[in-house]
């Protein structure tokens, strides 16, 4: 008998044939039911707490264990099939004490009775015990102190000490997951360590209940499932209970930290578990060995750590316990009633027992349950499909990178996340609704009468989680389409989740549209719940409110979709459009969510003197832009290829919506003979006009599209007439001058030639702005009369604060106090304190002249090799000499730095002529009618920035594009490079100048005369208008339209005022020319 439990209790069949195995157990249970219980006899079926046997071999592969019971199984391959011993109770030790020994002496430790004096020692004693979860009797017996029990209500009675299916499957899981995790006998990782648990848990649960160890409440006949909807207790509890005690009826669950490693590298118990092990019951244990639980039976398996094993069955082998198996009853949320209605579950007297419609009703909840669980195991089909998708990217260990992952790294997550990502978010709400159906119908079973206030409170529950899933369904669904149209792998992943048993032969997007259709569906289940519900019930308000509740959230969701389709729309269109001219390519920033599609239809082209066929085209209207775009010919196309993937040429470029024009919507359809029929797509008559056109574009004729019927020329009527408000703008004006600038009209021409007359009209040439005394913000306004000064944003303040012709430039050097005036050719340096008087200074006595004389052209101001420097051209006939000063200072009295004059530190010549020159971090840019060069003071050379490549033949035909365009400025963007402006647009290039960034071309709408970078957006000017385009990207943002726009030389050296574009903008109204100066500034 000894060595049958040894071998019993090692779960080896190598000593022992299997027939021999049965034979000796049939005698051993014959002789165990016909002799009487005696003291051997319970030192032989011993516990965890119960019998003091004699001492005992140690065997060579476990670990010493505390006192179990006789256990019989049969180990055949790698499923356990165990089978039921008899069930004995120990009267004589109702929980003896353990104390620790080594295991040389005796595999089971010797016990002694605890006693009430002595609590602390006995759970000293209990700490460290080893444990072993492949007996069922260890496992029994560890539930039974670490279960949680509590009362249960079923068929409205109460059941103190009971729990659910769910409790039972959680428990049992946490300790396998525990156990193995801790064991050095298992090895495996946490996805197979994960599904090889519950499914243990499922097979221990299924043997306990077998062994009336874990039985139903009510003791009807129902199997055990992971769910709310059965009530189960343990025998012992049912046996043992004092209903007239109170504080009886429940006990708090263990879950955590219940096993550690002891000494000898075995598993033990905790000081968390041995202290709810003190408490634990006596009664009659169940017996059984777990066969993926035990030890190997390999002498060197110990030795080796299981990478030399040769038992295919060691646990140490991530496929020995990864091998067990469910039968499909004992999946997670099955129950043997799930396809039976109401009537074919309860007793005929209970149903004939109700009126007819009472029955209709039941039915109706019922079904809803049913179905409310099959959506929640399609849910968990997809989390399977997830986990199995992930697993399939994890490294092996002979690889890095497993050769059949469809995804892997940042594409995995991506798709994850888009894909997969609302289920696990919703999974949990679903499966707390389906908890509280199971507890309702269980406490109010067989016949349920409420069920509103259930749906409506998990309605209001998962109401963000469920808007967010079909919300974003169509996004989800595009990516699993374009995941598997573009990689095979995917393709092949997505037909192997189709081929899964418990898929039913249906494609993944089924599963993926099955909580929209569910949120659908809930009204007409509550609607046929309300048909049979009696007038007088209180369910009636509660179901009614809930489908009140649930039609609200589908209109929340319809609106989602919705917007989440446009926006797919918008980033296929993305995807589509190509350009064959590099012309016609803008960046429309389609993916932005600010962009709408508004509409979009056929239009066909009218063939012109070179063309003999009407022209088909497709014209799409969106919020910011009309495109006009031509779908590529069918030989070009791929073969097969999806609509997704079809390319769309422009015809040619989009037109701003700010800048878009349409009229001509009574235009009569072009006559019979007009044209040959042979070449018209449709009957003539059916052809109806409407033009197109681009309002900066005067010499440019409409564009003249026609549609088939009347019906869709009204419809682009309307759509191009209520065209949306456009967003606000990112930048506002604010007014610098007032009408101080404004001027009546002039007499009469003979007036209009007296010098200095009272109507004569000064005309603004220059402005700039700085910081003065106590942080004031000041500007400076230049005219052809002289300079006017005031506080910024304030025109009354405005005053004439020097008298002077032909004002060009002005700029104020702020660390020295001076005023730079560029007039008449003659660059003057003003004391501010004598222009400007804070009372904090003293004026200097007179105004200090640079340069000489009359011939200073323009100058700049900045900083190179962080020194001060002062750069001013003087034009020739042939050349021009450009000069770099540095200011010469010094302190007076008082300890303040003056400036005393300026010091030429370079001098080069530009040929034929400069145009602007920019001071930069290591030198100056000077930029010429068609190109623009570097000086650096180490080389003392001129460098042109543009050096294309040999082999890039898109910049050298963009170039020769705009050969013939005049160079505008130069201006740095700190992630893109150099930003090169000419009068038709711009490009970047590195600090080699090559041309980089060739998808951020700029183009102007058009030609224009200014260029100024502020705000990190370009600004361009023309007379007529100013494009704000982003300077990272290249986007227009918004678009200002004027009369007589001129963009003022603006010199700002002061950095801690910002720097706003400053134009003046002159409009004659009626007798008054209204001049008026305005800078841009950014909404904030």
């Amino acid at each position: 008998m000894n060595g049958l439990a040894d071998a019993a209790r090692q779960g080896s069949a190598s000593s022992v044939s299997i027939d021999a195995l049965v034979d000796e157990i049939d005698q051993a249970m014959d002789g165990m039911r016909d002799a009487p219980p005696s003291m051997s006899d319970a030192s032989r079926s011993s516990s965890i707490c119960s019998g003091a046997g004699r001492r005992r071999r140690p065997l060579p592969q476990t670990p010493p264990l505390p006192p179990a019971w006789q256990s019989h199984s049969i180990q055949t391959g790698s499923s356990t099939v165990m089978s039921p011993a008899p069930m004995r109770r120990d009267a004589e030790r109702p929980w003896p004490s353990v104390s620790r020994q080594s295991s040389i002496d005796s595999v089971l430790p010797a016990y002694t009775q605890r006693t009430e004096a002595e609590p602390h020692a006995h759970v000293s004693s209990l700490i460290g015990t080893s444990v072993d979860l492949s007996r069922l009797s260890q496992v029994s017996q560890l539930l039974s102190c670490i279960l949680e029990r509590k009362p249960l209500i079923k068929g409205s009675v109460v059941y103190p000490l009971s729990f659910t299916g769910r409790t039972l499957i959680e428990t049992l899981t946490s300790m396998i997951t525990q156990y193995a995790q801790v064991s050095p006998c298992f090895e495996l990782d946490s996805t197979a360590l994960e599904c090889t648990a519950y499914q243990l848990a499922l097979s221990m649960a299924h043997s306990l209940k077998t062994q009336l160890y874990v039985h139903e409440a009510d003791w009807e006949e129902q199997d055990i499932t992971n769910d709310l909807g059965g009530v189960y207790m343990l025998s012992t509890d049912s046996l043992n209970t004092k209903k007239d005690v109170p504080g009886q009826d429940m006990v708090h669950g263990i879950h955590t930290q219940l096993f550690v490693v002891s000494q000898d590298i075995h598993v033990a118990l905790s000081a968390t578990a041995a202290a709810a092990c003190m408490t634990a019951p006596e009664g009659e244990q169940p017996t059984g060995i777990v066969s993926p639980l035990t030890h190997c039976y390999s002498p060197t398996c110990a030795l080796t750590h299981g990478q030399g094993c040769y038992s295919p069955s060691c646990p140490r082998q991530n496929a020995a316990m990864a091998q067990v198996h469910v039968s499909p009853e004992m999946e997670p949320g099955e129950s043997l009633s799930a396809a039976k209605a109401w009537v074919e579950i309860f007793p005929q007297s209970v149903v004939s027992s109700l009126p007819r419609e009472e029955v209709k009703r039941q039915n109706a909840i019922h079904e809803f349950i049913q179905k409310e669980e099959a959506f929640l195991r399609d849910l968990q089909l997809l989390t399977l499909f997830c986990n199995k998708l992930q697993a399939l990217a994890a490294p092996t260990p002979t690889s890095a990178l497993p050769p059949d992952a469809p995804l892997t790294g940042e594409t995995l997550t991506s798709f994850v996340e888009d894909v997969f990502g609302p289920v696990f978010t919703l999974l949990p709400r679903i499966a707390q609704f389906v908890d509280h159906m199971h507890e309702r119908q269980r406490e109010q079973g067989p016949v349920i009468q409420c069920m509103g206030d259930v749906v409506t409170r998990a309605a209001l529950d998962w109401r963000a989680e469920y808007v967010s899933y079909v919300t974003h369904y169509p996004a989800a669904l595009a990516r699993l389409k374009a995941e598997c149209e573009s990689n095979a792998r995917m393709q092949r992943f997505v037909d192997d989740c189709r081929r899964y048993p418990a898929a039913g032969r249906h494609p993944l997007d089924n599963f993926l549209f099955r909580p929209p259709a569910r949120l659908q569906r809930y009204h007409l289940h509550l609607e046929s719940i309300l048909k049979h519900t009696s007038e007088y019930s209180d369910d009636r308000d509660a179901l009614q409110l809930a489908m009140e509740v649930l039609d609200e959230q589908c209109l929340v969701a319809q609106s989602g979709v919705e917007a989440t389709e446009a926006r797919l729309d918008m980033r296929t269109l993305a995807n589509q459009l190509t350009a064959k001219r590099l012309d016609d390519y803008i960046d429309m920033n389609l993916l932005d969510a600010r962009h709408q599609l508004l509409h979009r239809s056929r239009v066909f082209r009218r063939p012109d003197n070179f063309e003999f066929e009407w022209t088909q085209l497709e014209a799409i209207l969106t919020n910011q832009f009309l495109v006009l775009v031509k779908p590529r010919a069918h030989e070009d196309a791929e073969a097969g290829a999806p609509s997704s993937r079809r390319k769309l040429v422009l015809s040619r470029k989009p037109i701003p919506v700010v800048c878009l024009g349409s009229g001509g919507f009574d235009l009569a359809p072009p006559g019979r003979g007009s044209i040959s029929r042979h070449w018209m797509p449709t009957n003539v008559n059916e052809m109806y006009p409407f033009q197109v056109w681009h309002k900066l574009h005067t010499n440019q004729s409409p564009i003249t599209l026609f549609v088939c019927t009347r019906e869709e020329r009204e419809e682009w009527r309307q759509a191009l007439e209520t065209l949306p408000p456009a967003s606000p703008h990112a930048f506002v004006h604010t007014d610098l001058s007032g009408d101080v600038f404004s001027a009546r009209a002039e007499p009469s021409e003979t007036y209009a030639l007296v010098k200095d007359a009272p109507w004569a009209r000064p005309d603004v040439t220059c402005a700039t702005t700085w910081l003065w005394r106590d942080r004031v913000p000041l500007v400076a306004i230049g005219t052809t009369e002289g300079i006017w000064m005031g506080r910024y944003g304030d025109p009354p303040t405005l005053r004439k604060v020097l008298h002077m012709k032909g004002v060009a430039q002005c700029a104020v050097l702020h660390e020295y106090r001076r005023f730079l005036v560029l007039a008449d050719k003659s660059l003057i340096a003003y004391d501010l304190e004598a222009l400007v008087p804070s009372g904090q200074g003293t004026p200097s006595v007179a105004p200090m002249r640079i340069g000489g004389g009359r011939d200073v052209h323009f100058f700049s101001y900045g900083h190179v090799h962080a020194t001060p420097m002062l750069v001013y051209a003087k034009r020739k006939t042939t050349e021009t000499s450009v000069r770099l000063l540095t200011p010469q200072t010094s302190l007076d009295a008082a300890g303040q730095t003056i400036l005393t004059g300026f010091q030429l530190v370079h001098k080069f010549y530009v040929y034929p002529e400069a145009l602007q020159i920019q001071c930069v971090r290591d030198g100056v840019l000077v930029s010429t009618p068609r190109t623009v060069y570097t000086y650096r003071f180490t080389s003392h050379m001129l460098v042109p920035l543009l050096s294309l490549r040999q082999n890039d033949e898109r910049a050298h035909a963009l170039v020769r594009q705009w050969e013939a365009g005049i160079v505008l400025g130069v201006f740095y963007e700190a992630e893109r490079g150099w930003l090169m402006c000419y009068d038709r647009g711009a490009f970047f290039v590195d600090e080699h100048g090559t041309m980089v960034h060739m998808d951020c071309t700029f183009q102007w709408e058009k030609a224009v005369n200014s260029v100024v970078l502020a705000d990190q957006h370009l600004f361009a000017c023309s007379t007529t208008h100013v494009e704000v385009h982003e300077a990272r990207t290249g986007r227009l943002v918004q678009l200002h339209e004027g009369e007589n726009i001129q963009m003022l030389v603006h010199n700002d050296t002061e950095h801690a005022l910002s720097t706003h574009p400053i134009l003046v903008e002159r409009v004659p109204k009626g007798t008054t020319q209204i001049q008026r100066v305005v800078a841009y500034q950014q909404r904030s």
